[in-house]
């Protein structure tokens, strides 16, 4: 069963008590940027070239030997991984430390880096041995290569957690479905219900997992987007997206429980815009536009988010391209972390099914 579609106006109302607060970091990023639980944001600033900005708003720059670097992912320690790509080959996950300058690329792991968590512990994938294959790895710089993959059964590892249990997508029967798996590679289903079509039109994705095992990650259910959060006793939440919106993806999830995410609107019909937006643990759907009260911002995307509340991404500045730290500490958090308050949404235990009541 599906959420009921939450009213377009709920988007407008904030249960913020005052105006969260915006920092410019003045740095242009290419591509995502990141941010850890210190307050120390990432960001690829030239297709050689990565910035770290500390907490005390110190710049570290690091300049690599690669025609392009993508996927930029970070720990609390500064330790950052991400994929270079040379001239000559494809991407391969090269780890820094930004402090100490200290470079080690990986030449046994080629691919692309999802996550890094405080164990050294990076998951991604990488190219199977088809066009259509795609292999997921967990690896540590200290330790061996481990494919998680069963006659490379196209899992991808998106995410992460320090109890290393990870999450992301695994395609079977023509349909992608949420998974989560333990450190011992047991592997299981999590999110909304998916079932196998020729169109795309049922897929499911985790894109993150937090310290209490809550997932995060959207769905398209029957050709429509829905968000979700689930936790590994199985009580699963969805909203669905704003009528407005042509699609939204969940990007992470912090501890308290908020998740954020982009979506893509049409303005005056016609010119395809950015709508990046928070869903708190309250079951509120928040444009991060609607969250200050200064029209100079326009924001791109929201890539990063910690236990702090605050929301590392992309934006315009009075015109200029520029990356911002959005601190929502002014945003309650509930008491409980695992157990949602909801409004507009629907609980799903499995096996027994739960709508809310509209405050």
């Amino acid at each position: 069963m599906r959420a009921r579609p939450f009213l377009a106006a709920s988007l407008l109302t904030s249960s913020v008590a005052a105006a969260p607060t915006i920092t410019n970091l003045n740095i242009v990023s290419i591509d995502r940027v990141d941010l850890s639980n210190t307050s120390m944001v990432a960001a690829i600033t030239a297709p050689d070239c990565i910035v770290l900005i500390d907490a005390q708003g110190h710049a570290h720059t690091s300049v690599f030997d690669a025609s392009a670097i993508t996927n930029i992912t970070m720990n609390d320690q500064g330790l950052i991984a991400f994929a270079s790509i040379s001239q000559t080959e494809g991407p391969t996950v090269t780890v820094i430390n930004p402090f100490t300058s200290v470079t080690t690329t990986e030449a046994a792991l080629p691919g692309s880096p999802a996550d890094l968590n405080n164990n050294n512990t990076i998951v991604g994938s990488r190219q199977g041995p088809t066009a259509s294959a795609v292999v997921s790895f967990r690896y540590r710089p200290s330790l061996s290569l481990t494919n998680n993959a069963t006659s490379y059964n196209l899992l991808r590892l998106n995410a992460i957690n320090e109890s290393e249990t990870a999450a992301g997508s695994r395609l079977e029967d023509n349909a992608s479905y949420a998974i989560v798996q333990t450190t011992n590679g047991d592997t299981r289903h999590v999110g909304p219900d998916v079932t196998p079509d020729d169109f795309g039109l049922w897929s499911a994705v985790a894109v993150d997992i937090n310290e209490h095992d809550v997932v995060a990650g959207h769905a398209t259910i029957d050709g429509m987007t829905t968000l979700f959060r689930e936790d590994l006793q199985g009580q699963l939440e969805m909203l669905d997206q704003d009528p407005a919106w042509l699609g939204a993806e969940a990007v992470a999830i912090n501890n308290q429980g908020y998740v954020i995410g982009n979506a893509l609107t049409l303005v005056n019909g016609w010119q395809l815009t950015d709508v990046p937006f928070v869903w708190t643990p309250d079951g509120e759907l928040l444009t991060l536009a609607s969250l200050i009260d200064d029209t100079d911002w326009e924001f791109l995307s929201a890539d990063a988010i910690n236990d702090q509340n605050q929301i590392a991404g992309r934006a315009l500045y009075q015109g200029v391209a520029t990356t911002f730290l959005l601190d929502l500490d002014t945003i309650p958090s509930p008491g409980s972390l695992t157990l949602f308050a909801l409004s507009g949404a629907i609980v799903i235990i499995r096996g027994r099914k739960t709508s809310s009541a509209a405050r």
